[in-house]
Order: C-alpha cells, then sequence, then structure tokens
C-alpha cells in the first residue's frame, strides 16, 4: 500500500496518521497529530472480507474515526463487519446508530448508513456537522403563520440560526476542505462576496438582484435572517469563498403549491449559485451539490426530500441534478419563471450517491 494512504483529513480539518503493519495492508492504529482524544482507536481490518477487529475498547467517536478512515481508503467497501477482542461494544455505540446487528446477529456499518450519522464532537475533533445538535433533537410543535407567499400554513416550529459553522468535509479529489457557513451581515468579508457576485452578469441572469450592496443586498440579507423558513449559506473552499446557497422549508415557501402535496413536514430545499470564477467546473459542482445535499439529510434525519425548482431553460444545472441522482418530476409556472420541478429521495441519495469523494 502506498505512503499516500497512511494521511487522511477529518471533516473537521486535522489531520490522522494511519500507521500500517509491516507484514499487512491491515490498518493497526491511528491517532489524530499529537492529540490523545483518540488514544483507544487501535484496530486491523482486512478489505478483502471488510472485517473490521477493534483491538482495544473505544468509544463512538473513535469508531465514527476508524469507520471514515476506512470508506474513504477503500471507496467501494458497502459494509464493515465489527467484532472485537476480549470486550464489548459500548451501548452508546448502539444508540449512536453506527452499528446495527442483522438477522445473524453480525454488526454491520453500511456505508448508506455511516454517512447519516450525525455523530457529536470530541475535543478538536467534529463529524460532518459542526455542532453538537441538529434539527431532529428538537421537538415537534406545530404553529400556523405565512408562507413566503402571503398563504397560511401549518407546521413544525423551526429552530432559530443558533450555529453559525453548519458543515465540512475534506474532498481528496480537490484535495481541498469545504466548508458551509451561514452568511452573517456583520462579516464583511461575507457581504462583499454576496453584492459581487449578486452583481455578476451569470448570476444576474438568474437572480435578478443586481444593485448597490448598501441599498440592495444589505437589506435583502437582513430580510433573510428574520425567516426561520431560510438560512443563508456561504461555501468555501480552504477558505475562499465561492458559493452562495439559500437552504429553506419547503412547507413554508413558495414551492410548495407546487409538490402537488408530495412535500413533507420536513422536507427541504435550496437556491444556489457559485459567484467565484477560480472555483467553478464539473470536478468542483459533484463536490459542492453532493454536500450541501448530504448537509440538509444530515442536519434533520426527518427529511425524506430535497427539492430544487431551477429556471427550465437551466439546462447546465438541470443536467448535474440529474447525474446526481435527482428526477425531474415536471415543468410549471412561478409568477416570475417558468421552472423545473427537482427532486431526490433520501434513500437514493445515499444507497445511490452519497456525498462525492
Amino acid at each position: 500500500m502506498s505512503d499516500s494512504k497512511n494521511v487522511l483529513t477529518l471533516p473537521s480539518g486535522q489531520i490522522i496518521t494511519i500507521n500500517f503493519t509491516s507484514e499487512t495492508e491491515y490498518l493497526n492504529s491511528l491517532r489524530a497529530g499529537d492529540d490523545v482524544v483518540l488514544e483507544n482507536a487501535k484496530f486491523s481490518f482486512q478489505p478483502g472480507t471488510s472485517q473490521l477487529l477493534l483491538l482495544e475498547e473505544c468509544d463512538p467517536f473513535g469508531l465514527w474515526v476508524v469507520l471514515f478512515s476506512i470508506f474513504h481508503l477503500y471507496p467501494k467497501t458497502s459494509s464493515v463487519e465489527v467484532a472485537t477482542v476480549n470486550s464489548s461494544l459500548s451501548s452508546d455505540i448502539f444508540t449512536s446508530g453506527l452499528i446495527q446487528a442483522n438477522s445473524d446477529d453480525r454488526l454491520l456499518c453500511l456505508r448508506s448508513v455511516f454517512y447519516q450519522v450525525h455523530i457529536p464532537s470530541k475535543g478538536p475533533l467534529s463529524g460532518f456537522l459542526l455542532s453538537n445538535s441538529s434539527a431532529s433533537s428538537i421537538p415537534t410543535f406545530y404553529v400556523t403563520d405565512k408562507n413566503s407567499a402571503g398563504s397560511t400554513v401549518r407546521h413544525p416550529l423551526r429552530p432559530t440560526h443558533l450555529h453559525t459553522e453548519r458543515y465540512a468535509r475534506y474532498i481528496p479529489s480537490l484535495q481541498k476542505l469545504l466548508e458551509f457557513h451561514v452568511l452573517q451581515k456583520s462579516d464583511s468579508a461575507d457581504v462583499d462576496a454576496f453584492s459581487e457576485w449578486m452583481n455578476n452578469d451569470r448570476v444576474a441572469k438568474f437572480w435578478g438582484m443586481k444593485g448597490a450592496k448598501d441599498t440592495v443586498h444589505v437589506p435583502y440579507i437582513e430580510s433573510m435572517e428574520k425567516d426561520r423558513h431560510a438560512t443563508q449559506i456561504i461555501g468555501t473552499l480552504d477558505g475562499e469563498r465561492f458559493l452562495y446557497t439559500e437552504i429553506y422549508y419547503v412547507l413554508e415557501d413558495h414551492l410548495a403549491p407546487y409538490t402537488d402535496g408530495e412535500v413533507g413536514p420536513y422536507d427541504m430545499g435550496f437556491h444556489l449559485l457559485v459567484g467565484n470564477e477560480n472555483l467553478r467546473g464539473p470536478h468542483i459542482v459533484r463536490a459542492w451539490l453532493t454536500s450541501i445535499v448530504h448537509m440538509l439529510f444530515l442536519q434533520d434525519t426527518r427529511t425524506r426530500y430535497v427539492f430544487l425548482e431551477p429556471r427550465a431553460d437551466n439546462s447546465k444545472l438541470i443536467g448535474y441534478l440529474l447525474k446526481f441522482g435527482f428526477t425531474k418530476l415536471k415543468e410549471f409556472d412561478f409568477p416570475h419563471k417558468r421552472a423545473a420541478l427537482m427532486r431526490i429521495e433520501r434513500t437514493t441519495f445515499f444507497e445511490e450517491i452519497g456525498p462525492a469523494l
């Protein structure tokens, strides 16, 4: 096995080093730099049989990092069978959702399940979601108010924007760290990027928001900050801003009436643009598109569908969506545009697509 496989980058950006035995290609230990948060992470893995043997007891985060390493080093591995030596797995590991017992009482972790697990952070390390809570932990409490089209709608109370940092994932094919954070009016770099992008002719063709920063863009950002059904997100690659997306609950959005009653109380949608001309291209689309969908499904386990409604003549974006698991349900007329209704289902994403590596 080549030396290049000895180093991986966790979603939170830390480098982890994996040591291999001299006689085999089995993984046998793992640590994050000089930090000892993963002191109990010794294991062996046999790729041919997909068997993971934990040589020491580990907690849920330690096991998550071990499985993260396996699924990234061996992309064709669809499941891992877990066994232990002289110890049993803690109940916390089972309640985390990482491991399931099949009908033969074998303990398995499926790749499609692994990427759905929100694991709480440990010390400086974190999973894909950069907070220790998800929207799934919020009790369901229905309220009635006006949706974005002015109609009355009954929907679950939505969480406030408590966490600025939302999602991170190192993309091996790009060798860059992709991060999503909430756009902040107080962050001048966020606001400047948003305003610059909205004045880009290519972007303005679809968004129609050309104008001055102080009189057009800042008031728009302020109005969005008050809207609990939607959140403004900035995407960065290695810290460089390149993408803007608005993620929203479809039930309270003007899109809801056009879904023919197929929208659930926790289904999500998003609008997006790539404003940085230096960070465009199909190889980057694959990374950010699957990461946005991953973030939306990960932040609430009750989300079944993710929707988009691009302009019907935006053939490039529609082509990307079809390539990465979306279905085109129909075309329809908004008051301001003819749109294509695009949708992807949770199971389809995790079993057939998954976050791009």
